[in-house]
């Protein structure tokens, strides 16, 4: 399954676990810094330099830096490793909305390179991270996630200049529909059942 990209400002973020294998907690998020949430999920090749700018998108740890980079083919990557099961979904695979997210920046070469790994066909984006994701969560698209498998959100820079080329700082994956909305569902079902009962 998979959905168009696009802008999406989160605003009710729940708790994180830490990185592994593990029952997560949603919406699962990735920080590129030393420090962040998850930040064992987080990997690099190449050269990668620290910034001490962060994206102020919901959810994030604060007083946290990001990273950058300045060399066409150097990689940063966020990783999903989760067990759908341990929050109760009771399911081997799940739909997520997949985001990214950087500081406000204007000094990019572009593009940049993005891909997303899942069940379904690779998906790769080119955005201009001059324009779009500043301290805001960027969707990427829905995809379908299997349970204890290992997945990828990978930025990649295609230029090779003197300027950044590159920005990694979080990658978040929420499920459709949300934990939230399931667990209000499940609510609502029990009154309904407990108004028929009484009835």
């Amino acid at each position: 399954m998979t959905r168009a990209r696009g802008l999406w400002a989160w605003a009710a973020v729940l708790a994180v676990s830490g990185g592994g294998a593990h029952a997560m907690t949603y919406p699962y998020i990735v920080e590129a810094d030393t420090g962040g949430l998850n930040e064992s999920c987080y990997s690099e090749t190449g050269t990668w330099s620290r910034s001490s700018s962060h994206s102020t998108a919901s959810g994030l740890t604060a007083e946290i830096g990001s990273r950058y980079t300045i060399t066409a083919g150097n990689t940063a990557t966020f990783r999903l490793n989760a067990d759908f099961t341990g929050d109760g979904f009771g399911a081997s695979t799940m739909d997520c909305e997949v985001f990214v997210t950087w500081f406000e920046t204007a000094n990019l070469s572009w593009p940049t390179k993005f891909t997303v790994t899942s069940n379904d066909p690779v998906a790769t984006f080119y955005l201009n991270q001059n324009l779009v994701g500043h301290d805001v969560w960027y969707s990427l698209g829905t995809f379908t996630f299997s349970q204890n498998q290992d997945y990828y959100v990978t930025i990649e820079s295609v230029m090779d200049t003197s300027f950044v080329d590159a920005r990694a700082d979080a990658a978040m994956w929420v499920p459709i529909p949300e934990p939230v909305s399931i667990a209000f569902a499940a609510i609502g079902g029990l009154a309904m059942l407990r108004r028929r009962r009484r009835a």
